[in-house]
């Protein structure tokens, strides 16, 4: 079964992580369940994945920093090992890039997800979503702490700071780019088991945001859990705009560089390059419905990104602050007014039900002297329903038989086929079956 083999290769994934890591502490960037490669060909075949900044020959390694071709125990439970080159992995609002569209980064009221934002004293980040408050129902953006925060610059942050849309690397100054203030966040921090890099902040003027994406049109109402790898994500953020990507690792134990300081990520998706610098705090969708998202967006390098699993953000998880968000309901539809075309429906008088009357025979031909079945039914025409009890004349030739029909409306008689006169190849007999109608 295969989520059985993923769920064994996820137990192996945890019980081996730490000793994979501490092979080469310098160079082991990330651990986690995903697909074998070879020669750069997707095998399909589940593995326990190492990434590294760069991938030396095997020859050049010493003994103890080579990784093993599998972890586990022969003859219980084992899984292979494969060995990526990932380069070093930062959050994404270190340096942000020029974007593919500078609509995005300028001043927009109201300013969907998707747009240029930023903490008053760092660069700038990406507006990932609309989420409800749980205390108070109201609507509130959110995005990475270290957007929403001065976690890269300093330890100053407090509840209240200033919100820029645009953020400050694009153009945005105090007080014309004033648009929301700090509400709450996760607390990431350098030497403990992180899970999520999430913040929310409350706006100004809640007229100057609105919920669906930038170009994506949707918003997230509901969310997803990914089990496997292989699924295709989608984002709507502020350097490279809309891009897909596939999932390439799941569970993954992720080394973060965050400029000030270090920190290890657990539970972590990986795709392949999603994201890129700027792009920090986009919401990560399931690529065949908008409205369903899976993740934010915080980190990568050039060719992988790391997704925050969006039940994490969600449900909560020690020892992060518990954000306490929900996401919003999907917008009901209200139809306007219809009607339908004219119908028309006969009413007949009781008194005058129309009949019908039907008969057929077992054969179509026979010999001389062979029996053979004359069969029918009498039913109310417009109901379809079997007349029972009706008495019923079967004509054929100069000959006649009156039966009766049963509960069912039906009838039959057993006839003897009459011998073909001299002289002549065949006989054609014309039976009629008749209803005299009730009295």
């Amino acid at each position: 079964m295969e989520g059985d083999r993923i769920s064994k290769v996820k137990a192996l994934k945890d019980q081996y992580a730490a000793s994979l890591f501490n092979l080469d502490r310098e160079n082991v960037t990330c651990v986690y369940v995903g697909h074998k490669k070879t020669k750069g060909v997707d095998t399909g075949v589940l593995a326990v994945v190492v990434g590294v900044r760069v991938k030396f020959p095997l020859k050049e390694l010493r003994v103890e920093k080579i990784i093993p071709t599998h972890v586990g125990i022969p003859g219980e439970s084992i899984a292979p090992t494969d060995v990526v080159e990932t380069g070093e992995i930062f959050v994404l609002s270190l340096h942000p890039v020029k974007p593919k569209q500078t609509s995005r980064t300028g001043k927009v009221r109201p300013a969907p997800p998707g747009v240029s934002v930023g903490h008053y004293k760092i660069t700038a980040g990406t507006f990932g979503f609309v989420a409800i408050e749980e205390a108070t129902g109201r609507e509130v953006p959110v995005s990475n702490e270290h957007v929403f925060t001065a976690l890269t610059v300093d330890d100053s942050t407090k509840v209240g700071d200033l919100i820029l849309q645009q953020g400050k690397y694009d153009g945005g100054t105090s007080p014309e780019n004033d648009w929301a203030r700090l509400q709450k966040w996760g607390g990431v921090k350098p030497n403990i088991d992180n899970y999520y890099d999430a913040a929310y902040a409350t706006p100004i003027n809640p007229k100057d945001m609105v919920k669906a994406f930038f170009e994506l049109k949707k918003y997230p109402t509901k969310w997803r859990e990914l089990q496997d790898v292989g699924d295709v994500v989608i984002k709507d953020g502020r350097s490279c705009g809309v891009a897909d990507a596939r999932v390439v690792g799941i569970e993954a134990q992720v080394v973060v560089n965050y400029g000030r300081f270090i920190a290890t990520f657990y539970r972590q998706i990986l795709t392949e390059k999603l994201l890129i610098a700027g792009d920090s705090g986009s919401a990560v969708l399931d690529s065949k419905d908008y409205t369903i998202i899976i993740g934010l967006g915080f980190a990568g390098s050039d060719t992988i990104s790391v997704i925050n699993p969006i039940k994490l953000i969600l449900e909560g998880r020690a020892p992060h602050e518990r954000l306490g968000l929900r996401l919003p309901e999907a917008m009901p539809k209200k139809y306007l007014p219809s009607e339908s075309d004219e119908v028309q429906v006969k009413i007949k008088k009781v008194g005058m039900a129309e009949s019908r009357l039907t008969l057929s025979t077992d054969k179509g031909e026979c010999y001389e002297g062979d029996k053979f079945t004359a069969s029918g039914k009498l039913t109310d025409a417009i109901t379809g329903e079997g007349i029972p009890s009706r008495e019923i004349h079967l004509l054929w030739n100069s000959s006649e038989w009156i039966g009766s029909t049963d509960v069912s409306g039906s009838y039959s008689v057993v006839l003897d086929a009459p011998i073909v006169p001299p002289g002549e190849p065949d006989l054609t007999l014309r039976l009629k079956s008749r209803f005299n109608g009730d009295a």
